[in-house]
């Protein structure tokens, strides 16, 4: 197996690479002339194809560069591959919210098992030992797949979704890009302040989920070399089946829960990560504890993320019949266009929650040493 010249560096670099991908959702954001969702869904899948190709055929290739050698193409597929995953975020939110409620729950739970696909694979090339070439192909064949279903739903079944969920809602014309209007009235409210705690949320979320975890749960099963693998195999079913489980309730008022237990286990968390001795010193006891933590975290951490955008799917307008005060107020229970702003808006926070937490981690880690009992 070929070992490249980062060495144990590279993770960290990859870090940062991966964080230099959300120039992709910026770049999107500010053009203008938008391709259609479906056509944007188009491009993420083939960035995503095109990427992981690349890299199974180039990713060895290194180049001297100022003087040492560096993993160029690399670099390059891994760049290629963030700036789908980060542009994925603003696109496929918004897409599956021109469809009925339940998508939403699908697309949650669909992005558990991507995770714990991946992760599988992972462990597989481990107990066989085949090399990252192969392990890059595979992932192309499940990119493939899903490239299948999504030309299938999109060519098959996405009209008569997205007119189901039409005959509930009301079109209206005079509502702008970034503005919830009540018609009837003069009142102008951005989005961004009207909803700003739903995009808080949403953004710790991500802060949690792509920060703090990756860099901290490693360091933090340090002592309990089990809880680490116990975990991450326990959330290969926890995590789907959390993001299930949030369609049965009212999300506005169960992330409550799920928020609490992912703040404390965070806590937890960090706690353990900057210690320089174990917080149980009986190993059986900290590897359970430590290993229902970080199940705990991941499992709440998928159920608040579902819960958050069924949440903001189920935001509907207040029309006012009228202009009198006696007039009374029809709720719409669903806007194509307004929904797919709020979903729009909900994929930014998550990725300024997604940086803000790679970034400060990797200082927190790398350069304040905030951490440096990992070492």
């Amino acid at each position: 197996m070929q070992v490249l010249p980062e060495k144990w560096s590279l993770p960290s670099i990859v870090v940062i690479i991966v964080q230099i991908g959300n120039i992709a959702p910026l770049i999107f954001s500010l053009i203008k002339n938008k391709p259609q969702l479906r056509w944007s869904m188009v491009i993420v899948l083939c960035m995503g194809i095109s990427s992981l190709i690349f890299l199974s055929c180039f990713w060895w290739w290194t180049y001297e560069i100022f003087g040492k050698e560096r993993s160029l193409m690399l670099f390059i597929g891994t760049f290629i591959a963030a700036s789908a995953d980060c542009l994925s975020n603003l696109v496929f939110w918004p897409y599956v919210g021109q469809f009925p409620r339940s998508y939403i729950t699908a697309m949650g739970t669909g992005e558990s098992l991507s995770s714990a696909v991946s992760a599988i694979v992972a462990t597989i090339q481990k107990a066989i030992g085949f090399s990252p070439s192969i392990f890059f192909i595979i992932l192309t064949v499940i990119v493939l797949l899903c490239s299948v279903a999504f030309a299938v739903l999109e060519i098959k079944y996405a009209k008569s979704l997205a007119e189901l969920a039409k005959s509930k809602s009301m079109p209206i014309s005079s509502l702008s890009s970034g503005d919830e209007v009540v018609s009837g009235t003069t009142s102008i409210k951005p989005i961004w302040r009207e909803h700003l705690p739903i995009f808080v949320i949403i953004a710790s979320i991500a802060f949690v989920q792509n920060g703090l975890n990756p860099s901290l749960i490693s360091v933090a099963c340090r002592f309990y070399k089990n809880a680490h693998w116990i975990s991450q195999n326990a959330l290969f079913v926890a995590s789907p089946l959390s993001s299930i489980a949030a369609s049965f309730f009212q999300p506005r008022k169960s992330i409550s829960i799920a928020i609490c237990i992912w703040v404390s286990t965070s806590i937890y968390i960090v706690v353990a990560s900057a210690r320089a001795a174990p917080i149980f010193e009986d190993e059986a006891i900290g590897t359970g504890v430590m290993a229902t933590v970080a199940i705990l975290s991941g499992a709440s951490l998928a159920y608040s993320k579902v819960s958050a955008m069924l949440w903001i799917r189920s935001k509907h307008q207040a029309i006012i019949s009228g202009t009198t005060d006696e007039k009374p107020v029809t709720p719409i229970p669903y806007n194509k266009e307004y929904t797919q702003r709020l979903l729009t808006h909900a994929g930014v926070s998550m990725q300024v929650g997604s940086v803000i937490g790679a970034v400060s981690m990797f200082l927190l880690v790398n350069v304040a040493g905030v951490f440096a009992a990992k070492y």
